[in-house]
């Protein structure tokens, strides 16, 4: 099949093109598979009564220009969101109907690809287009928390926990983006998954990219996440804190907001830190990518990754990095571009910066980056989909 034959319907759980942060990776996936074929992106928006104002005023749209049509249906609920059962289906049926006429208005789709089946009605919407339409659809997962407590309270209104585990076995295929994340969604949905990186996008690459620092006697420490007990900063600092003691010429930048940050401050205040610590807040990726280039190695600190983005991203900067092992990143990281340490272990962090420090010479920018392209640039990653899409599709034919 070439570009003109392949039409992909790409449906998110989430999306708002008036907040890059809510929308950015969806959309750099949908301009990097544009290369190689057609793709519209379905969102669909599912509001209550009292939300109805801020639907009906036109949201500024962040992605002035983009290679991939943007389909958009909202939908004003009609009953409480706490009614089960039949006043339930009514509405979904009421959704999808608005959903279809919509569609139907473009061109025939190939395949639906629903990309995370958590708290939405979008892999309801999806299965149901795939039967109406008679096109194969297929799942790619990048919710962490399945397996936790709250899961089926994370599921409703939208679905059951019986429901999603029906529509996730249905697709012709099912993604994970870390061998982690394979088997915890094999476990939860009870059907085989499949490794699917995500991807890069390419302005990773364009940017020239810095040389490691090797001259500088400072080495600076980045963090880029929210600010939450899962991203646990507040873990890196205190070990930061520690090292701190033994090398005075470590530096930490974190990037972020969040729930914890009065915490972090407190505690860089607390011990009089706050010449060595940087706080920032969230910025454009163009700025990250500035923030990487800045840095001399790139840590993430959580309890738990499905892949773990940011690491990639200071791969393709030829910067090193240190981890915990959280799960995605055991994937990434290796002997020639970082460290790994146990989970919630402040001693072994510690003793990952102070061994970053002291064998910085040792990392080769142009490993890293070479690594990085091999396995999560957008040709590699769009490469490989488009081969399964095409896949799924013959075998739907057949």
């Amino acid at each position: 099949m070439n570009k003109n034959e392949l039409n992909i319907l790409i449906i998110p759980a989430w999306y708002d093109a008036s907040n890059p942060l809510l929308a950015s990776f969806f959309h750099e996936y949908c301009e990097a598979l544009a290369k190689s074929c057609s793709v519209s992106l379905l969102n669909i928006n599912y509001y209550n009564y009292s939300q109805r104002d801020s639907y009906k005023i036109e949201k500024e749209d962040k992605y002035n220009s983009r290679n991939y049509e943007l389909i958009e249906v909202n939908y004003k609920k009609p009953l409480p969101t706490n009614w089960f059962g039949l006043a339930n289906k009514f509405q979904k049926r009421r959704f999808f109907a608005k959903v279809y006429k919509e569609l139907k208005k473009h061109e025939k789709f190939d395949l639906i690809h629903i990309q995370s089946v958590c708290n939405s009605f979008a892999p309801y919407i999806a299965r149901e287009l795939s039967n109406k339409l008679d096109i194969p659809y297929i799942v790619t997962e990048h919710y962490s928390g399945f397996n936790d407590i709250y899961n089926e309270q994370l599921l409703q209104p939208f679905a059951s926990k019986k429901l999603l585990q029906e529509i996730v076995q249905g697709a012709q295929i099912r993604f994970g983006v870390s061998s982690y994340a394979c088997k915890q969604y094999e476990s939860f949905f009870k059907a085989p998954f499949e490794l699917m990186p995500n991807l890069v996008s390419n302005r990773f690459i364009d940017q020239k990219s810095t040389e490691l620092n090797r001259d500088n006697k400072y080495k600076t420490f980045l963090c880029i996440g929210r600010f939450d007990d899962n991203k646990n900063q507040l873990h890196l600092v205190k070990a930061f804190h520690k090292a701190l003691k033994t090398n005075p010429n470590i530096r930490l930048v974190l990037v972020g907001e969040g729930y914890n940050l009065d915490k972090i401050k407190a505690f860089i205040e607390l011990n009089s830190i706050s010449n060595e610590v940087t706080i920032r807040s969230f910025m454009p990726k163009e700025k990250i990518i500035e923030q990487i280039d800045c840095c001399d190695c790139v840590v993430s600190s959580s309890f738990i990754e499905t892949f773990g983005l940011t690491l990639v991203e200071a791969l393709f900067r030829g910067k090193p990095v240190i981890s915990t092992s959280s799960g995605g990143p055991q994937d990434i990281v290796n002997d020639s571009n970082g460290f790994l340490v146990p989970v919630n272990d402040e001693i072994a962090l510690e003793n990952a910066m102070l061994k970053m420090y002291a064998n910085y010479d040792t990392f080769e920018a142009d490993t890293i980056m070479e690594y990085a392209h091999k396995n999560y640039s957008e040709s590699a990653i769009i490469s490989k989909m488009i081969k399964q899409y095409e896949d799924c599709i013959k075998k739907h034919q057949n």
